[in-house]
C-alpha cells in the first residue's frame, strides 16, 4: 500500500526493498533493505526538535520487528 506524504511517495516491496520517491517525477529520494517482506502501508512522523530529520518512516516487516 503506497503512503503519499507531501510530495513524496513510499512504496514497500514482498522481498523489503523500501523506496522513497518524488510523487510525480517518481525520480528515486532513497531505498532502505529492511531484511525482510514488508507488506504493510508506511507510516510518517515528526521527530523532536533539534533532531538531524524532521520526519521518521515508520514501518513493521514480516520478523515482527518494527522499523524507523
Amino acid at each position: 500500500q503506497p503512503t503519499i506524504i507531501g510530495d513524496r511517495l513510499y512504496l514497500t516491496t514482498e522481498v523489503g526493498v523500501i523506496f522513497c520517491l518524488n510523487a510525480q517525477t517518481g525520480c528515486t529520494y532513497w531505498t532502505m533493505n529492511a531484511g525482510a517482506a514488508v507488506r504493510a502501508a508506511i507510516s510518517v512522523g515528526p521527530l523532536p526538535p533539534g533532531s538531524k530529520a524532521r520526519f521518521a518512516v515508520y514501518f513493521g516487516d514480516e520478523k515482527s520487528t518494527v522499523q524507523a
